[in-house]
C-alpha cells in the first residue's frame, strides 16, 4: 500500500507541483475515517464526523462494479476531458482511465488530504500522472477558472464531462461549490461560442453594414475622463420586477448615470423616464423590433456594439459611441483598445462594463431579475412571455411562440430558491464574476425581486435614492463634453474592403472549380452493389487527390482575410465536427464518397454565405468611397465659391445615404446658400425630412423653393399623402396597442400623433386611457411593493417568534413552547416548522392525542410528506394502534424517494417499542441500499437473537465484522453466542 503512495506522491511531486505543494500544507480534516470492506471485498471507507454523522462513501457489495454500470452509457473520447469532483477512493478514476480514448484526459478536484490519502495509497496512478492523462488541479476558483480558459477547445467542442461524487455534497460544500462553478462557466463559455457559430456570418455581415454609421461615432474613451467616477450609476434592465420601480427612476434623473438597455426604452420614456445612455448589442431583428418605436423619441446618446442589428445605429439620430476591440474593422490601425466594453454576453453586461469604465461608483441595479416569476419580462417590454414551472421544466409562452426548457434553481432576491434557465443562468454567472474582478467598488441590488446576485448588498431603490443619489451633477453636459472621434481612415477601411472583396470572389471560383472536380468523382463512383473496375480506381484515385488538395487549400485561405474567417465559422465548426476525410482507405470509392460529402459541405456552405457578404461589401464600400473622396476635396476647395456648395451639396446626400441625418441636413443648408445649388440641397432637405416624418420642416423647403419651381406641387401632394398615410398607420397602431392592453405602444403612438399632426378628441381619449392604464400599474406595484414589505416583516416577526419557541423547547418549557407554537400554526395553517414544532412539544408532554390531531392538520396540506407518516406512525405506536402504525411507516418508504435512512429510523423506532419482528423488514430494506453499514447489521442482528434465531444473527455480526474488521459491538455479540452454541 505504502509503495503505490510513494509512487503517486514522487509523481504528484514532477508533474502537479502546485497541487503537490498545496496538499502538503493541507491540515487533516477533523473525523475519524475507517477503512471497510465491501461484501466483494473492495475497500469502502467511512467517515465518522464530530458530532457523530457517519458517511460510507460507495455503500455498495461491489463499488467499481456500481461505478462501471453508472458509466456504462458514456463515452470519453478523443480530445475529451473528465473533471471528477471528488476522487472517493479512486472507482471512478480508475473505471475513466481504462474505459477513455488515448487522448482524453481526468482532473481531479479533491479538497480532503485524508481521503486522498487513502486513494493514493490503494491504487497506482503515477504512470497516468506521468503521461498528462491524469492530473490533480489545486481544489481552488481561481486555479479552476485559469484551467477552464486553457481548455476552451475541448469545451466548445462539447467533449467535457462534470462528475460530483455523491458523498461530497453531504461532507464538503466547498467542492460542490466548486463543481457548480465549473457548470456555470462552461454554460457562459458555450452560449457565447454557440452564438457565434450559428451566427457569425450576419454578426460579419452587420460589422460591415454598419462602417458607414459607425465610422462617424464618437469614441467611449472620452467616458472616461472622470467625470462620472464615483457617481452613482443606475443600470435598468427589463425583469418583471422594474414594475415596482420604474416610476421612481424620474427621482434620480440628473442625480445618477441612468443606464438602460435597448429594450427597456420604450418602457421609460411612456413612464417619462429619459436614461442618460442606452446600450445596444444584440445582433438580431428582435433587438431592433423591442426599440423600433421609441428610436424616433431617443435624444440621448446611444453605446453600441459594430456588429449590432444594423437598423437600430441608422434610424438613430442621437449621439453614437461604438464599443472597440482589437477585432473590429474600425478600430484604428495600430490603435489602443483598453476597454472592451461590447465584448459581454448580454446588454445588462454592457452597461455593467460602462459603469465601471467611468468610474461609477456605487453601481445600483434594477430590472435585473436573471430569474422567472410570473413573467419574463416588465409589461410593456416586447417579447415577453408567461412563465409557468411544471416539475423540472420552465414553460415560457407569447402569442408568437411557446418554450420549454430545463428549470434551474438558485437563491432568490428575498432569500429561498427561485426558478430560471440555462441562458440567465450564465448571464447571473458573468455578471458575478465582473462583480467579483471589481471588489472594490460597491454594487447594489435594488431588483426586488428575481435571483441574488453574489457580491451585491440588497436595498429598496427608494432607499438608494435618499441615501446615494442626493446631488444633482450635469449628466447630459458631461456626455456631450465626452465625444471623441473614433479616428478611422475611410480610406484604409475601402481599401479593406477591396481586399476581401476580391479574396470573396476567388472563394466563389475555387469553389465552381472544386464543384466540377466532385462532379466527375461522382459520375465515377458504381451503382450499389457493383464493384469499381481497375479503371474506375485509377481515375478516382486520381481524382480524390486532386479534390483532397483543393479541399485543404481552400479551407486555409479561409483564414487569409478577416471578413471571411468570421463569415465561414459555421461551416468550420460543422467540418470539425465531421469525420476526417481521408485518401487513405480498403476501398477508393468509400475514400471518394467521403471527400465528395466533405468537399459539398464546404461549397454549399460558401456559397450560402459569400454572395450576400459581396451584397454588403458592393453596398458599403461606394459610399466610403464617396465621402472619403468628398471630405478630401472639400478640405482643399477654397471656400465660398460653387464648388464648395457642389461638394456639400454631394457630401449632404452621401451622408444621408450613411444614415448620419443631422449631419446631412447641416450640410445642405450650406449648399443652399449658393444660388448655383439652392433648388438641388433644398429638393434633397425635403427629402430627409420628408423620410424622418418631419412635416413642418418639409414644408418649410417647400416654401423656400424657387418661385415656379416645376416640383413644388408634385412635393406639396407627396408631403399631404405622406401625412396622411403616417397619420392613419399612427392612429391604427395606437387603437391596436390599446385593444390589446399594450398601453406603452399607445402612449408613444399617440404622442407621435400630437406632435406631428396636433391634438385631436380621438387621439387625446386614447392617451387619456393609457396613461390611466399606466397609472394603474404605479398604484398595482406601489400596493405590491407594500405587501411584500409587510411579508417581509411578518416574516421576520415569525422568525423572532420561532427562535423562542425553540429556545423555549431547549429549556423545556414544553408549555409555553406549544403557545408560541400554536399561534404560528393558526396564522399560518401551512407553516410545516411551527406545525412540527406543536407536535415536538405535544410529545414531551405526553399529549399523544394532541400530537395525532396536529400531524394529520399538517397532512392536509402536503399528503405526499413521507417523512409525516413516519412521525404519525411513531405516534400511533404511542397510543397502541400499531396496525394503523405499520401502514404509514409504510406509506412513509413510500412516498420517501431517498427512504434509506427513513427505514433505519422506523426500523429504530419499532424496536425500542417492542416491535421486533416488524422492525426487521425496514432494517432489511435499509441494508439493501447500504450493505456496508454494519452498524446496521449489527442492529439487525440484535432483533434476530430477540426472537431467538440465533443462526441469522450470527450471520449478522459476521458480515458486520467483515466489513469492519474488530468491531467492538459485533465481536462482544458473537462473544455472547459462542456459550449458547456450544451447549
Amino acid at each position: 500500500m505504502n509503495g503505490h503512495l510513494d509512487a503517486n506522491l514522487a509523481a504528484l511531486r514532477k508533474h502537479c507541483p502546485a497541487f503537490f505543494a498545496w496538499w502538503k500544507d493541507c491540515p487533516s480534516q477533523p473525523g475519524a475515517y475507517n477503512l471497510l470492506s465491501s461484501l466483494s471485498g473492495l475497500p469502502d471507507l467511512e467517515i465518522e464526523q464530530p458530532g457523530g454523522r457517519r458517511i460510507i462513501l460507495y455503500n455498495r457489495e461491489n463499488p467499481f462494479e456500481t461505478v462501471r454500470e453508472e458509466l456504462a452509457d458514456q463515452s470519453f473520447p478523443n480530445g475529451g476531458l473528465s473533471f471528477l469532483f471528488g476522487l472517493g477512493l479512486g472507482y471512478k478514476a480508475l473505471h475513466i482511465l481504462d474505459a477513455m480514448d488515448p487522448s482524453h484526459a481526468v482532473y481531479v478536484v479533491e479538497r480532503n488530504p485524508d481521503i486522498l490519502r487513502w486513494a493514493l495509497s490503494l491504487h497506482d496512478y503515477s504512470a497516468e500522472i506521468r503521461s498528462g492523462k491524469l492530473s490533480f488541479v489545486v481544489p481552488e476558483e481561481e486555479e479552476l477558472r485559469r484551467l477552464i480558459e486553457e481548455q476552451n477547445s475541448a469545451i466548445l467542442n462539447g467533449r467535457i464531462r462534470l462528475f460530483l461524487e455523491k458523498y461530497v455534497r453531504l461532507l464538503d460544500a466547498r467542492t460542490a461549490r466548486l463543481h457548480d462553478i465549473c457548470h456555470s462557466q462552461f454554460n457562459v463559455l458555450l452560449m457565447n461560442f454557440n452564438t457565434v457559430v450559428k451566427i457569425g456570418s450576419t454578426v460579419i455581415q452587420n460589422e460591415v453594414e454598419n462602417l458607414p454609421k459607425a465610422l462617424l461615432g464618437w469614441s467611449p474613451e472620452g467616458l472616461m475622463g472622470g467625470d462620472f467616477r464615483n457617481r452613482p450609476a443606475i443600470i435598468v434592465a427589463t425583469g418583471p420586477s422594474l414594475q415596482k420601480n420604474i416610476s421612481l427612476l424620474r427621482e434620480a434623473q440628473g442625480k445618477a448615470l441612468i443606464i438602460s438597455v435597448g429594450q427597456t426604452l420604450r418602457v421609460l420614456l411612456a413612464y417619462d423616464v429619459r436614461p442618460d445612455i442606452v446600450c445596444s448589442i444584440d445582433f438580431g431583428e428582435p433587438n431592433y423590433l423591442s426599440m423600433s418605436d421609441a428610436i424616433d423619441k431617443a435624444n440621448m446618446p446611444l453605446l453600441m456594439h459594430p456588429q449590432v442589428y444594423p437598423r437600430i445605429p441608422f434610424e438613430y439620430q442621437a449621439d453614437l459611441f461604438v464599443t472597440l476591440d482589437q477585432s473590429n474593422l474600425l478600430t484604428p490601425t495600430g490603435g489602443n483598445v483598453s476597454s472592451p466594453l461590447g465584448n459581454a454576453m448580454t446588454v445588462a453586461q454592457t452597461a455593467l462594463n460602462l459603469a465601471l469604465a467611468v468610474g461609477a461608483d456605487p453601481i445600483v441595479f434594477t430590472g435585473q431579475d436573471l430569474a422567472y416569476g410570473e413573467s419574463s419580462h416588465i409589461e410593456g417590454a416586447t417579447y415577453g412571455k408567461q412563465v409557468t414551472v411544471q416539475g423540472s421544466r420552465i414553460i415560457m409562452k407569447n402569442e408568437q411562440v411557446t418554450k420549454n426548457q430545463e428549470v434551474y434553481w438558485v437563491p432568490g432576491y428575498f432569500g429561498g430558491r427561485v426558478p430560471t434557465n440555462s441562458g440567465l443562468l450564465a448571464f447571473l454567472e458573468d455578471i458575478e464574476e465582473t462583480i467579483r474582478r471589481n471588489s472594490g467598488r460597491r454594487f447594489i441590488n435594488a431588483t426586488e425581486g428575481g435571483a441574488h446576485i453574489a457580491g451585491t448588498e440588497r436595498m429598496a431603490l427608494r432607499d438608494v435614492l435618499k441615501t446615494h443619489c442626493d446631488q444633482e451633477f450635469p449628466v447630459a453636459d458631461y456626455l456631450a463634453a465626452a465625444r471623441r472621434p473614433l479616428g478611422t481612415d475611410p480610406r484604409r477601411l475601402c481599401r479593406m474592403l477591396e481586399t476581401s472583396r476580391k479574396h470573396v470572389d476567388r472563394l466563389l471560383q475555387r469553389v465552381e472549380k472544386l464543384e466540377r472536380t466532385t462532379g466527375k468523382m461522382k459520375s465515377l463512383l458504381p451503382e450499389d452493389g457493383e464493384k469499381c473496375s481497375p479503371q474506375q480506381r485509377h481515375q478516382l484515385g486520381s481524382l480524390n487527390g486532386q479534390a483532397l488538395k483543393s479541399f485543404s487549400s481552400l479551407l486555409e485561405s479561409l483564414e487569409e482575410d478577416r471578413l471571411s474567417r468570421l463569415a465561414t465559422v459555421r461551416i468550420k465548426h460543422f467540418l470539425i465536427r465531421m469525420e476526417e476525410p481521408s485518401s487513405e482507405s480498403g476501398e477508393i470509392s468509400a475514400s471518394a464518397e467521403r471527400t465528395i460529402r466533405y468537399c459539398e459541405e464546404l461549397c454549399a456552405g460558401l456559397k450560402d454565405v459569400c454572395p450576400s457578404l459581396l451584397e454588403k461589401i458592393d453596398r458599403v464600400h461606394p459610399l466610403l468611397d464617396e465621402y472619403a473622396t468628398v471630405s478630401a476635396d472639400l478640405k482643399s476647395s477654397p471656400p465660398g465659391r460653387g464648388a464648395e456648395a457642389e461638394l456639400r451639396l454631394r457630401l449632404g446626400n452621401c451622408l444621408q445615404k450613411m444614415g448620419h441625418l443631422g449631419m446631412a441636413a447641416e450640410e445642405l443648408e450650406r449648399a443652399a446658400r449658393s444660388e448655383t445649388s439652392r433648388a438641388a440641397a433644398l429638393e434633397a432637405l425635403f427629402s430627409l425630412h420628408l423620410n424622418r416624418n418631419r412635416f413642418e420642416l418639409a414644408g418649410e423647403c417647400l416654401e423656400r423653393l424657387p418661385d415656379g419651381h416645376p416640383k413644388r406641387d408634385a412635393f406639396r401632394d407627396l408631403l399631404m399623402k405622406k401625412q396622411d398615410r403616417e397619420r392613419g398607420r399612427l392612429l391604427e397602431r395606437a387603437r391596436l396597442c390599446l385593444d390589446r392592453g399594450d398601453f406603452v405602444g399607445c402612449l408613444l403612438a399617440c404622442r407621435t400623433l400630437t406632435a406631428l399632426h396636433g391634438d385631436s378628441p380621438d387621439i387625446q381619449r386614447m392617451l387619456d386611457q393609457s396613461l390611466a392604464m399606466r397609472e394603474e400599474r404605479i398604484l398595482e406595484a406601489q400596493r405590491q411593493t407594500q405587501t411584500e414589505r409587510k411579508r417581509g416583516a411578518l416574516r421576520d416577526e415569525r422568525d423572532r417568534h420561532l427562535q423562542i419557541a425553540r429556545l423555549r423547547i431547549k429549556e423545556k418549557d414544553y408549555a409555553a413552547a406549544l403557545a408560541l407554537f400554536r399561534e404560528l400554526s393558526e396564522s399560518d395553517p401551512r407553516d410545516e416548522e411551527a406545525g412540527l414544532g406543536c407536535v415536538q412539544a405535544y410529545e414531551k408532554l405526553q399529549n399523544w392525542e394532541g400530537a395525532e390531531a396536529e400531524i394529520r392538520r399538517l397532512m392536509q396540506y402536503q399528503p405526499e410528506r413521507g417523512m409525516l407518516f413516519r412521525e404519525l406512525g411513531n405516534i400511533l405506536l404511542h397510543l397502541g394502534k400499531s396496525e394503523e402504525a405499520l401502514k404509514n411507516f409504510r406509506k412513509a418508504v413510500e412516498l420517501d424517494t431517498g427512504g434509506n435512512d427513513l427505514c433505519l429510523q422506523i426500523a429504530a423506532i419499532l424496536s425500542r417499542a417492542g416491535k421486533t419482528a416488524d422492525a426487521l423488514p425496514f432494517y432489511e430494506r435499509h441494508l439493501k441500499e447500504n450493505p456496508n453499514d454494519y452498524r446496521a447489521l449489527v442492529l439487525w442482528g440484535d432483533g434476530f437473537l430477540r426472537l431467538g434465531i440465533g443462526a441469522a444473527a450470527k450471520l449478522s455480526y459476521e458480515t458486520a465484522l467483515r466489513i469492519r474488521p474488530g468491531y467492538g459491538p459485533a465481536v462482544e455479540r458473537l462473544k455472547r453466542l459462542q456459550p449458547t452454541a456450544s451447549s
